[in-house]
């Protein structure tokens, strides 16, 4: 899979992590009401898809109509300040807001009628996170769970913002041979990736260059999911076995 082409290593490195998005919703310094909004905004807009994907699947919507019940959805957690209500044992985003959305859905479906989008609250601005529907399977009875997909959406947008984030550090610092080998390399799953000879032929390197090329850039991903997953979590040392459960859904 598309993931194991590139992150083929499986070795643990210890790296330092600062103050999480999550802890800076949820946790010391998050009493100011401008600064936690903020932070919502910018972890729930990094991951609107998989919650997207997620209510879809749980009601079986049309995409704009999906989309008008995301929104709802962040207009609830703010109306209702429910991430300064979070247990303290907590510490995982994916794991809380899972919860979270569950009983926001289950609520939403006993109403008779639908909340008026925005609660009442300015809406976030998440049009940055706006969501190419192409991209999304047809929801079919024989598809994945809603939670399972969440998961497995979650688990995708990690990888994709790590990818995004490490071919911007290429582009930065005039890498052009990896940056072009990367994106070669990593194809999509339905293509079979090319050989290290095809890629020395092309690049005009050895095949031992090519295998240390993409063996640095396995480590460098790897090291900027870990780094994404950090921003999920408030505790570092759930870094490791969030990051390796999300890898899982990935193969």
């Amino acid at each position: 899979m598309i993931y194991s082409r590139v992150v083929a290593d499986h070795d643990s490195y210890a790296y330092g992590f600062g103050t999480t998005h999550w802890s800076q919703v949820v946790g010391a310094g998050s009493d100011n009401p401008l600064e936690r909004r903020s932070n919502l905004e910018r972890l729930c807009r990094q991951y609107w898809r998989p919650l997207y994907s997620h209510i879809r699947r749980f009601w079986g919507l049309e995409p704009a109509a999906a989309e008008d019940r995301t929104q709802e959805f962040f207009a609830y957690l703010l109306e209702h300040d429910i991430l300064s209500r979070a247990a303290p044992e907590l510490s995982r985003f994916r794991t809380f807001i899972k919860g979270v959305l569950r009983n926001f859905l289950n609520a939403e479906r006993r109403r008779d009628g639908r909340l008026k989008r925005g609660g009442g609250q300015h809406p976030l601005s998440l049009d940055a996170a706006a969501t190419d529907d192409a991209t999304l399977p047809e929801v079919a009875s024989s598809d994945p769970l809603p939670e399972e997909v969440l998961d497995r959406e979650w688990a995708r947008r990690v990888l994709e913002l790590a990818r995004e984030e490490l071919a911007r550090k290429l582009r930065s610092e005039g890498r052009t041979v990896d940056l072009e080998m990367f994106e070669r390399y990593i194809q999509s799953p339905e293509e079979k990736p090319p050989t290290y000879a095809e890629l020395a032929r092309q690049f005009g390197l050895t095949e031992w260059d090519v295998w240390k090329r993409l063996s640095s850039l396995r480590e460098e991903l790897r090291t900027t999911m870990r780094f994404r997953v950090a921003e999920t979590v408030r505790d570092p040392q759930e870094v490791d076995a969030e990051l390796e459960q999300l890898l899982s859904l990935l193969k």
